[in-house]
Formats: C-alpha cells, structure tokens, sequence
C-alpha cells in the first residue's frame, strides 16, 4: 500500500481513478506544504507535474528544492487580478485565507492572524499564463474561497478531467 500524504486520502483516490499514470498535470490551489498534507506530492514522487498555487511566500520558497519539476506561484486565485487581502496564521497555515469571515471564525481555534495585501490572479489567468493544455486534475483548498476560485475558471478552454473541491468551512470537520 502506498502513503496518502492527505487529511483524507484524496491522493490514493485520485491515483485510483487514473489507473496508475506516470505521467500527468496537475493545478494545486492552495497547495500550503509541498510534501506534508498535499495531495499533488504524491503525484510528484511518481512522475507528474504541475502548478502549485500557494499565497505564502515561504511556503513557496520550499518548492524550488523539494519539487523543482512544478511551478510555485505565490499568489491566491480569485475573481478577478489585482490585490487582495490575505489573512496569515502562522501557527496553522493551513487556515490562512482571503476570506474574513472563515479568518474570524478561525480565532476560535486558537490561532491569530494578520492581514497582508498580497497580489491576486484568476484560475484562467494562471492557466493561460502557463500554457496549461492538458489538465488531469485540480485540487481546490483555500479556506472557504473555494467558490471564488471555480468562478474564476475558463471551462471552455482549461477542463481538468478531475476536480476535487474542500466542502467543509475550515475547522468544521
């Protein structure tokens, strides 16, 4: 059996579904960690690569040495290009997010944030950007921005042929 890197063996689903590929692309929004808790790594390991899309820097700082096939982008996907505010927990980075509301309601756990302007593109600007053909799986995780991610999409032109999506508020289980 093979090691899930995910909260929810998202990867071993995936790796399932795609019957064993070597070969592959992906798009990792809200990639957070390039190893632990990700779902593209364990694509990585087998020879896929991709596009990790993680708004904190240092966590897109650790990707160039870790998995230096991929692109990092440092930047949050939303509606529309421009500046956002990002708001950090340094403690849980995984909780870090662009929308206030789920940063608020996050404090509850225990956590503090602060708010960064950080720059902001579109799902199809990071995808023309790219020059992503091919895409065979997306994985959205952004802490309760997932709608503003898909939003942003050209489904027409980019169409992965599997989406997973977080469809629980942060901290909800």
């Amino acid at each position: 059996m093979d090691l899930s890197y995910t909260q929810n063996m998202e990867d071993t689903h995936l790796w399932i579904a795609f019957g064993g590929r070597q070969h592959g692309t992906y798009v990792d929004i809200g990639a957070g960690h390039p190893i632990a808790d990700n779902v593209s790594f364990f694509f990585y390991e087998r020879g896929w690569q991709g596009v990790a899309v993680e708004p904190q820097q240092n966590l897109v700082d650790l990707y160039p040495g870790l998995r230096p096939r991929d692109a990092a982008v440092a930047a949050p996907i939303g509606t529309q290009s421009g500046e956002a505010d990002f708001h950090v927990f340094e403690a849980f980075h995984g909780l870090s997010t662009t929308n206030m509301k789920h940063a608020e309601a996050a404090t509850a756990l225990g956590a503090g944030y602060r708010t960064v302007k950080v720059p902001m593109i579109t799902l199809a600007g990071l995808c023309r950007k790219h020059g992503l053909g091919e895409i065979d799986f997306q994985k959205v995780d952004v802490e309760g921005a997932e709608a503003d991610v898909l939003k942003s999409g050209d489904w027409k032109v980019f169409r992965p042929k599997a989406v997973v999506v977080e469809a629980v508020a942060p901290g909800s289980n």
